[in-house]
């Protein structure tokens, strides 16, 4: 179908795909400035920035100068925005960029698609090469945050996940389209095919709401993590290891059934402290006892500030008859550890009563106990000192 006959104007789309490129560019411009460069924002907003000032650019080329030369520049802006895209995501997933390989890549193929229109073929050839090095970069996208959903789940990445997909298919069944027999209709490519235009324009609009999809997965992530730590200390609070032990549990059972073992910790005469030197103090005692603590654990155990002076680790995978020996550790680091006030340093030291857990054992609450029952027999017996629960 012509452009003179397709049901749409292609002029009007073109106009529509630069404006709302601008507008977007603008919008996240924005969005990156509020949330100071967080999410990996700059790169998309080079997405939006690359598509629109490379077909703008392109689009004057193409009657004031050379009509091939108009065409790879829009070309290599759509390959550019990819490789943006990519980038974007793999800064909002904390992973390494790699951006020196993906631009070689991108430049590499534009200097073949330059090759290309050379060597006199027509530039649905080299339109046809981007879209798939573009499919390449965004499947690369698509497959990181795949991995992310399975780890974290959530509506708004799946979400994000499904549109990068469906944008992987869009830019594979037009490659497709243009090397067919049919693709010699389609009058140089998608640049001056209105339906071609058409899917840029789904495309731009899919950007769109994979950035807003993946910005409100952050948001979510960051109000949960705040539901769920301890604002002074920075550890989980009680909610948040409710959330980690549950999981911690199955994945101790569907690990041969490893056995976990808890440690409530208490702060010896901490009311002292804070009639002594104020509450200023003794937070600051807690800030750095919990520092401390966290220093103290593997990256697959827990520690928790259950309220107050008290806190809690809890072990997982550990040989079962340890765990006393282990918390025997922690009480005489934080006995030699004078912590930094507002005050000056002041030394504290901490009762802590210890409990095994088989893995099977899904009741918190009763291993909270038996640990509670042990703390109270360490306190009884002078404090500064660890005291075992068999459970």
């Amino acid at each position: 179908m012509s452009a003179a006959s397709a049901p749409l104007h292609l002029g009007t789309l073109q106009l529509t795909y630069q404006v709302l490129a601008l507008l977007l560019t603008a919008f996240s411009v924005g969005g990156a400035l509020l949330a100071k460069g967080r999410y990996g924002l700059w790169f998309w907003v080079g997405s939006f920035a690359t598509l629109a000032l490379f077909q703008i650019s392109g689009a004057a080329v193409l009657p004031a100068w050379d009509k091939n030369a108009g065409y790879l520049i829009g070309h290599l802006g759509g390959m550019l925005s990819s490789l943006c895209v990519l980038l974007g995501i793999r800064a909002y997933l904390g992973l390494t960029l790699r951006w020196k390989q993906g631009l070689a890549f991108v430049l590499g193929a534009g200097a073949v698609c330059a090759a290309l229109m050379a060597a006199g073929l027509s530039p649905r050839m080299s339109l046809a090469l981007s879209l798939l090095v573009s499919a390449v970069l965004r499947w690369q996208a698509f497959t990181h945050l795949l991995a992310a959903f399975r780890r974290h789940g959530g509506t708004p990445m799946g979400f994000a996940t499904a549109i990068i997909l469906l944008s992987v298919v869009s830019h594979l069944v037009r490659t497709g389209a243009l090397l067919s027999p049919l693709g010699a209709g389609y009058e140089n490519g998608f640049q001056s095919n209105a339906f071609g235009m058409l899917g840029l324009i789904v495309v731009l609009v899919m950007h769109g709401f994979v950035i807003l999809l993946l910005v409100t997965h952050a948001l979510q992530r960051e109000v949960l993590s705040l539901a769920e730590h301890d604002s002074l200390t920075g550890l989980l609070n009680r909610r948040g290891m409710d959330a980690r032990f549950e999981r911690l549990r199955r994945r101790a059972a569907m690990q041969g059934g490893q056995s976990m073992s808890l440690a409530l910790i208490d702060v010896d005469h901490f009311k002292a402290v804070n009639d002594r030197l104020g509450h200023g103090a003794g937070d600051d005692v807690l800030k750095g006892l919990g520092a401390l603590l966290d220093t103290l654990i593997r990256p697959t155990d827990l520690a928790v500030r259950l309220g107050g002076e008290e806190f809690v680790l809890l072990w997982n995978g550990i040989q079962p008859g340890v765990e006393g020996a282990m918390a025997e550790k922690i009480r005489q680091a934080v006995a030699r550890h004078p912590f930094e006030t507002r005050e000056g340093p002041v030394a504290v030291t901490v009762s802590i009563g210890v409990t095994g857990m088989p893995a099977h054992d899904g009741d918190l609450e009763s291993v909270l106990k038996r640990a509670d029952r042990a703390l109270y027999r360490a306190k009884q017996d002078g404090r500064d000192r660890v005291a075992v629960d068999p459970g």
